[in-house]
């Protein structure tokens, strides 16, 4: 997002505050002079066409506060689109992803009128009903570290659980790949220094992550699509999980 529109956006919820706002104030707020806010309320007038007036008792106010800031174009179907998104990830407990993408929602319903996004909602949440697998306890924090960790190519220090002993162990791991198993069983997949083979171990199992310093290169004979097509072969048989 660039700065003018990242300030834009700011300036618009600075207005719809409900504060008394002068050139002053909001250049204080956005630490911008005054004359880059003029200019900024002019370039909203004359290319968003917003109805945006100065008076010495409301200061700078819309005087039609349906307007919307057209920052990002969506309808109403894509809006209700992504809405759905949110309650299928919440319908499976433990989504990573579940509250960011309902505060990315809220922040784009800012730009509908408040009726039309009352009338999504409603819909969504009594009209089409979602009903999720197993539950799991997934903390978001350990997932996100482990992105961070597979994007980075980062080796992972990590207390694990391992259900099948009921027994906890401190573990190695270069994680290659986040996979979702069956929809509902959050996995990562890489290479185990302990066992010193490809191997499986449930998110919601660890109970402690730390990101090394380390770096590590992938086996290059590793190819996520076929290892998760032979696993599907032999599921029978279970998957290689710890």
């Amino acid at each position: 997002m660039s700065r003018h529109l990242e300030r834009l956006l700011q300036m618009d919820a600075l207005l719809r505050s409900g504060q008394r706002h002068t050139a002053e104030s909001l250049g204080q707020a956005l630490e911008v002079s005054e004359r880059t806010i003029r200019n900024d309320v002019n370039f909203l007038r004359d290319r968003y066409h917003a109805p945006l007036e100065f008076s010495r008792q409301q200061g700078y106010h819309y005087t039609d506060l349906e307007w919307r800031l057209p920052t990002i174009a969506l309808s109403r179907g894509e809006l209700f689109a992504l809405t759905l998104g949110a309650r299928m990830l919440e319908s499976y407990a433990g989504s990573a992803y579940a509250s960011d993408l309902r505060s990315a929602i809220t922040r784009l319903s800012e730009r509908l009128p408040e009726e039309s996004w009352v009338d999504l909602q409603q819909l969504a949440e009594e009209r089409i009903l979602f009903r999720g697998g197993a539950e799991t306890d997934l903390d978001p924090e350990v997932w996100h570290r482990l992105e961070d960790a597979c994007r980075a190519q980062k080796t992972v220090q990590m207390v694990y659980y391992t259900a099948s002993r009921d027994a906890v162990s401190e573990r190695q791991l270069d994680p290659y790949v986040l996979h979702i198993y069956r929809g509902t069983n959050p996995y990562v997949i890489g290479y185990c220094h302990q066992r010193q083979e490809i191997r499986w171990f449930r998110v919601d199992r660890i109970k402690q992550i730390e990101v090394l310093e380390a770096t590590f290169v992938p086996d290059p004979t590793f190819d996520a699509k076929d290892h998760l097509e032979l696993i599907f072969q032999h599921e029978a048989g279970g998957c290689p999980c710890q």
